[in-house]
């Protein structure tokens, strides 16, 4: 990255955690970095602002457009996305035709009425058929498909196409585009007539990469030809040097499984070369790992893989420099002029649109989104309010029963009709309240900025609800989250920060992904990626296979070791914050009580948060200090209750169980399941002990320990 382009970001950031929006984008422009300063302003909803920016960063009219580098169409493509969203229709759809983007074109068309110039636009792909030419009949014949039929025959395959493309016979046309040899033609058809492999394929045949990637990362994972698709991604996106969140989403069964056959390897190379240039250096030292187990030999893999965990590798004495690090900013930070210094709540995130005056919100949605669970009373009815389900005070005197109940409430997932569930990051699905409870204008076909339609509700919690989404932009599903209005919930708010703030830093397969964020009248909302499948809470039904428990282990430490080595500490792992999805992919979620390293958490005087069962010794003395050690022991709690079918420690009341944590000693596994290895018991036990300096080094060593188990 240039150095000045860098600089410029590294300035705009702290402008932007002290509220400096605009001198950020400005610093941003003058540098030339537009994209950063148009992703500001369209968090912002200041859309035709970002277009114009990033047109500005064009530097050419719409008609140069098509001649622009790779670099200068992305801009480009940037600007017509804005239009689009700032209502701007007539810029959108010149500019996606100039970059030959037909079917967004269609969409902003569609969206506005326009079926006809959505037509049109479909029909006139890449210039090779005029608007002229799309009447509804040919020679004053009907068209039928005997009559695309027909022209074919008679060797007219241009007039037969524009036929079959007037017919939705997407498939026909790019049949006929390809035997003429016009390969971009032919694949954007492909792409309308939903056939995504062949769409890239011919795509990579047209020399257009890109396109090439957008269709590939389409193929279903169960697709017979997924491999093939992830292979191909994989070399693209290296010879691109491009990485996105639906590249790498698509990519997350490919690197699961690893590297099959001999063509994998050196997409698992690649990959490493990609991820490693993005700075992502836990997904290369996963994709090598997987080289060198399958091939200990193949090129410099091995060689490779030691240098990027000697780099990488974090001891104790590297968190001591991140410590030191934040202290120095924190100090430095409190010599800054009052309006710039740094306040006890966690940092704003300026990238957050603001919430609508309560005036203008619609009546529909003046009161908070009803929640199964009772809301905290008002301090003005001289009592203090119920602890959050993850927050409970130590000198709970009486009330520890009452707060043990509130800590592990029922809860019950939502169901498709299928069986299957389905859960986002955060939030447990629990039982749905009365259909009449819920506020009207959050039912499905609800269309939320623009952009998400709401589906079904699959999940409830204690902050608000989920819903089964389709982002109309990407035409993909998504789960959205949709949260209470926080006027009356400081704590909640601090918390929905908390969690973007981090999540937002994190990419990696093992980690559920963060996509967008806005406000629905009132009530702020986050997508993320749509997982399917079950939280690791569901599948304990009894002792896990060791054969399969011990690859999600192995996937949570890859997920977790990602979050620490940015200095990132979870703080409340159990089996509801680990997903398993349908094909064996672990996901941590849930990153709400979160911290950075010496950052002031959202917890308040006197409180521990955590899930009582799961916590580590050091959270419950002092929680504000804990360290990637306590995930690891956390971690280790879930993998006894894996492996035995029971938990080291427990109690039906709180204060004994927290005692359990700082003094007894877990009965041995193999007092429970005899057949557990001697080696994992070992593990086990050293993952439960009370110092965290005893544990395992990181999570890296801790996988490592766990893959020779099963050796």
């Amino acid at each position: 990255m240039d150095e000045s382009r860098q600089k410029a970001i590294e300035g705009a950031k702290v402008l932007e955690k002290h509220g400096r929006l605009d001198a950020a984008v400005e610093l941003l422009s003058e540098a030339g970095v537009y994209d950063e300063a148009a992703r500001i302003l369209s968090a912002q909803r200041r859309f035709a602002d970002a277009a114009q920016l990033l047109m500005r960063g064009v530097g050419v009219s719409i008609e140069q457009v098509p001649a622009l580098n790779a670099e200068g169409k992305k801009l480009a493509l940037m600007a017509a996305v804005c239009f689009a969203r700032a209502g701007r229709n007539s810029e959108a759809v010149n500019l996606f035709v100039a970059l030959k983007e037909h079917q967004r074109a269609a969409q902003v068309l569609e969206k506005a009425g326009d079926r006809v110039g959505a037509a049109r636009v479909l029909a006139s792909a890449k210039g090779r058929f005029a608007p002229s030419q799309l009447p509804q009949a040919i020679g004053a014949a009907a068209v039928t498909v005997e009559a695309a039929q027909r022209l074919e025959a008679q060797g007219k395959p241009e007039l037969a196409i524009q036929a079959y493309v007037q017919l939705r016979r997407y498939a026909e046309a790019a049949r006929l585009a390809k035997q003429q040899g016009t390969l971009g033609d032919a694949a954007s058809f492909y792409a309308e007539a939903g056939m995504v492999f062949e769409a890239g394929a011919t795509y990579v045949e047209a020399g257009d990469l890109e396109k090439a990637v957008e269709n590939f990362v389409r193929v279903p994972r169960d697709d017979r030809r997924y491999r093939v698709a992830a292979n191909e991604v994989s070399r693209l996106a290296a010879e691109l040097g491009q990485l996105g969140l639906k590249m790498d989403h698509f990519l997350a069964r490919f690197i699961a499984e690893g590297p099959l056959e001999g063509r994998d390897l050196e997409s698992f190379y690649l990959l490493g070369k990609v991820y490693q240039q993005h700075d992502l250096i836990e997904n290369a030292k996963e994709v090598l790992r997987k080289v060198v187990a399958k091939n200990p030999g193949y090129r410099d893999a091995a060689t490779w893989l030691k240098t990027l965990e000697q780099q990488t590798h974090v001891a104790s004495t590297q968190y001591e420099r991140i410590l030191k690090e934040e202290a120095s900013y924190l100090a430095a930070d409190s010599r800054a002029p009052p309006t710039l210094k740094k306040s006890s709540q966690p940092p704003a995130l300026p990238d957050l649109p603001p919430l609508p005056n309560p005036r203008e919100i619609q009546p529909t949605l003046a009161a908070p989104i009803p929640l199964v669970s009772t809301p905290a009373r008002a301090a003005s009815d001289g009592e203090a309010s119920r602890p959050n389900e993850k927050m409970l005070s130590r000198e709970v005197g009486e009330d520890v029963e009452r707060i043990a109940r509130e800590l592990n409430p029922s809860a019950h997932q939502a169901q498709e009709s299928t069986g299957n569930t389905l859960f986002s990051a955060g939030i447990k699905p629990t039982e749905l309240p009365p259909v009449e409870q819920r506020p009207q204008a959050l039912e499905p076909g609800t269309v939320l900025a623009d952009r998400y339609r709401l589906e079904q509700q699959i999940g409830q919690g204690g902050m608000g609800v989920v819903f089964r989404a389709t982002d109309l932009e990407l035409t993909e599903e998504v789960a959205l989250k949709i949260f209470k209005p926080f006027n009356e919930d400081e704590q909640a708010l601090a918390r929905f920060r908390q969690e973007l703030q981090l999540s937002r830093q994190l990419l990696h397969p093992n980690i559920v992904r963060l996509f967008d964020l806005g406000v629905y009248r009132g009530s702020r909302f986050i997508s993320m990626e749509l997982l399917r499948g079950s939280d690791l809470k569901k599948l304990l039904v009894g002792p896990m296979e060791i054969k399969r428990g011990i690859p999600l282990l192995i996937q949570a430490c890859a997920g977790l070791k990602a979050a620490h080595d940015r200095g990132i500490v979870h703080r409340d792992i159990k089996p509801e914050n680990l997903f398993i999805t349908r094909d064996e992919v672990l996901k941590v979620m849930d990153f709400g009580i979160a911290k950075r390293q010496l950052t002031k958490g959202v917890t308040v005087a006197g409180m521990v948060a955590g899930t009582p069962e799961y916590i580590s010794p050091e959270q419950i003395d002092n929680f504000t200090a804990v360290t990637p050690a306590s995930d690891l022991y956390s971690l280790g709690v879930v993998a006894y209750e894996m492996f035995t079918g029971h938990l080291p420690f427990q109690s039906s009341e709180l204060v004994p169980l927290l005692m359990m944590h700082i003094n007894n000693s877990p009965p041995p596994p193999r007092s429970f399941v005899a057949t557990i290895p001697e080696s994992l018991e070992r593990l086990l036990l050293r993952l439960l002990a009370k110092k965290p300096d005893e544990r395992f080094a990181d999570a890296a060593a801790l996988a490592s320990a766990l893959a020779q188990v099963l050796t």
